[in-house]
């Protein structure tokens, strides 16, 4: 089995309605190796975080302005393979978003 490793990085413009910002990642197909995401927002706004389920304002992980939040497979833990979702507490959030997933080849 051999595989291709996939890099992507996006800015994006976050509201107050949950929107997902990566699908899910299947083990038998691919496994997300590593994720990060950064609040650049300019106007204060929070940002909530949620794997598996619908983002909610003010709860999960919440990042504030520079904040940040990273998870990567070390040997011991993988980086969770769930579909990321994310709220802003205020409308015209921004985050920077960027994450490496190997893509199974068989």
């Amino acid at each position: 089995m051999a595989g291709e490793e996939l890099n992507i990085r996006k800015s994006f413009t976050i509201d107050t309605t949950s929107q997902q910002i990566s699908e899910e990642q299947f083990p038998d197909t691919a496994q997300r190796l590593q994720f990060s995401i950064i609040n650049t927002s300019a106007a204060g706004q929070l940002i909530s975080l949620a794997f598996g389920e619908e983002a909610q304002a003010g709860s999960g992980i919440v990042l504030d302005k520079g904040g940040f939040y990273s998870e990567s497979t070390d040997g011991i833990r993988n980086a969770t393979n769930q579909r990321i979702n994310v709220i802003s507490s205020a409308a015209g959030g921004t985050i920077a978003y960027a994450e490496r997933i190997m893509i199974r080849r068989f």
